[in-house]
């Protein structure tokens, strides 16, 4: 009955009604949209950073994380891989060595990461074979071959199949020098990541560095990323206090700190867009009370206890931010669609977003929480928004009320 009530109050003047209606409608189209784009944005940059090259979990030998020291190597041993390949919660891995290091052409040089990778067990592991080469191929194992990102042959001036000189300190200090040839460009949406960082094979960073059967790191997905932190603490068991296992969340603190920095301001951008429909919505129930002060009059005197006149007002508000937000849930879900196919392009700030990580075009992300933030939130709001009119018709007193002209 409150709620028919209310309801048959919110007609008898359809146009405020609307007014505030269409206020719900583009608070909540707004929340739910810079709730996808943003949560698009960081996800995907937790995701690009993922595949590129930091895979889901990574095993070093024990100090080498904190020290990135070959000193700390490890050997990539028959009972190692047996382990991991009895922890049946890991999909697959690869192994790597890794070492700073001097990349250099006629025409100039830059300090890298040079990472030796198995070039068959990264194809299926990492994105930049299927999506990041620009020019050439991936490491197909061949002696001699060296992937260099597009950033840094512009830097160096060199193109495919060129040649550019690697210098790297061996295990006792020692300088090294090899000859490589450009066998393809990569890009990935860091570009950071791409200045510093060249590929090699496994086998001719073993052979440079005369580090034979020995690895710095071992990169793996996992079958559940939900899962990370106990998959983490199981294969610390079964790999013994040897080595240090490591998930995304210690190897990607900056991104993880965005993502927190996100769930917090995402609360703050809800709040402001209640706080800005609370403003209409007193407005409009102190009006729709001041209207109806003669109608209250006539239910107090007749019986209708304050409790109820209390709810109904508070229904009449309900109503209308439940119908706002299914209406601007629904609109945002159908303008949400194509921008998580297509992408909102952000091209022409590429080079700044790209130096933070972040891709040059961003897929707007949804889940069940941010329909149910836009469902919920915005109801509750315009609720809190009619307890001060509600508590103005309370304190009318009938006789008074009556006589209301």
């Amino acid at each position: 009955m409150i709620f028919k009530l209310a309801y048959r109050n919110l007609l008898r003047n359809p146009r405020r009604s609307i007014i505030v209606l269409t206020s719900i409608v583009i608070g909540v189209v707004f929340a739910f949209l810079f709730d996808s784009f943003s949560k698009g944005m960081i996800y995907q940059m937790l995701d690009d950073q993922i595949s590129s090259y930091n895979t889901e979990m990574k095993v070093f030998a024990k100090d080498y994380y904190a020290e990135k020291d070959i000193e700390f190597s490890m050997e990539y041993s028959q009972e190692l891989q047996e382990k991991l390949n009895s922890a049946d919660f890991i999909k697959q891995y690869a192994p790597r060595l890794e070492a700073t290091g001097l990349i250099s052409s006629p025409g100039a040089s830059g300090g890298v990461l040079l990472a030796g990778l198995d070039a068959e067990k990264e194809k299926n592991l990492i994105r930049i074979p299927k999506e990041g080469i620009k020019e050439g191929a991936f490491l197909s194992g061949k002696k001699g071959e060296i992937l260099i990102s597009t950033r840094t042959a512009e830097k160096l001036e060199v193109e495919l199949d060129d040649k550019i000189v690697a210098v790297v300190n061996q295990k006792d200090g020692s300088v090294v020098s090899e000859l490589f040839r450009v066998c393809g460009l990569y890009k990935s949406s860091n570009s950071l990541f791409d200045k510093t960082t060249a590929f090699i094979n496994l086998d001719d960073a073993q052979a440079m560095l005369e580090m034979p059967g020995e690895i710095t790191s071992i990169g793996m997905y996992v079958n559940e990323r939900d899962n990370i932190k106990e998959n983490r603490t199981a294969l610390e068991n079964i790999l013994g206090k040897k080595y240090e296992v490591m998930s995304y969340y210690e190897l990607l603190p900056t991104v993880l700190g965005y993502i927190e920095m996100y769930n917090q301001m995402i609360y703050v951008i809800y709040l402001l867009v209640i706080i800005a429909v609370l403003f209409g919505m007193i407005n409009s129930m102190l009006m729709s009370v001041y209207e109806r002060t003669q109608e209250i009059g006539v239910l107090m005197a007749i019986g209708m206890k304050k409790g109820k006149i209390f709810r109904m007002i508070l229904g009449e508000a309900f109503v209308l931010g439940l119908v706002g937000s299914v209406i601007g849930s629904a609109i945002a879900v159908i303008i949400n669609i194509p921008l998580s196919i297509y992408g909102i392009n952000l091209s022409m700030a590429g080079d700044s977003l790209e130096s933070m990580g972040f891709a040059s075009i961003i897929y707007c992300r949804y889940d069940a929480q941010v329909l149910i933030s836009s469902l919920f939130l915005m109801p509750i709001g315009t609720m809190i928004g009619a307890i001060y009119p509600a508590m103005k018709a309370l304190k009318l007193q009938p006789t008074d009320a009556m006589r209301y002209i």
